[in-house]
């Protein structure tokens, strides 16, 4: 099952997870629990075996570690040029995820001479969901951001991937963008940067 989970490689080179219909189509409860699973993972710091416990029964710990390694995904294509900008311009960054010890330790490794995400260790502040015990879109989430950074309001240029996760952000005062991870972010980023 999670060869058919994970597939044969990145759809639309970038993310492995295989966005397939065999997914749904072969256990129509794969997916919800998978999904059931994964927001409970991004919330909490726990073990892979809770996490296959929380799939109720569909994976083993092992698949479970399969999956979320591959859900990863990669770094975008370009995302750097994305930073040289905001370097360039002075812009402080910051980088808030909802997200889990295996996913936080490849996206900012002790080592970064050695990640799989160059261009993210260049963000200067960094908030993850499963060491702040909250998540987006909890207000609670933004107020971290900007208590760690010592920024606020419209002086922040917020972008995501769920809308969501944009209407807290835009009810403090943040500037927001979404992102159509199916595009291209890079060009999107840029764009919003340049209005």
């Amino acid at each position: 099952m999670v060869q058919e989970l994970l597939g044969d490689g990145k759809k639309d080179g970038r993310s492995p997870i295989v966005q397939d219909a065999r997914i749904v189509t072969r256990n129509g409860r794969c997916y919800h629990e998978r999904r059931r699973a994964n927001d409970r993972r991004e919330r909490v710091r726990y073990a892979e075996n809770e996490f296959a416990d929380a799939s109720t029964g569909l994976f083993s710990v092992a698949d479970a570690r399969a999956i979320s390694h591959a859900s990863l995904g990669g770094e975008y294509p370009g995302i750097a040029v994305v930073f040289d900008r905001l370097e360039a311009a002075g812009i402080d960054t910051a980088a808030l995820s909802n997200t889990s010890d295996d996913h936080w330790a490849r996206l900012f490794p002790e080592t970064a001479d050695v990640s799989e995400f160059p261009a993210l260790q260049r963000i200067n502040h960094r908030l993850a969901s499963h060491l702040l015990a909250i998540e987006k879109p909890d207000e609670g989430a933004f107020r971290a951001v900007e208590k760690q950074t010592g920024h606020s309001g419209p002086s922040i240029l917020f972008f995501d991937d769920r809308e969501e996760n944009l209407v807290p952000a835009q009810a403090i005062g943040w500037r927001t963008q979404h992102i159509d991870h199916l595009g291209d972010p890079v060009e999107q980023v840029l764009a919003a940067l340049s209005a």
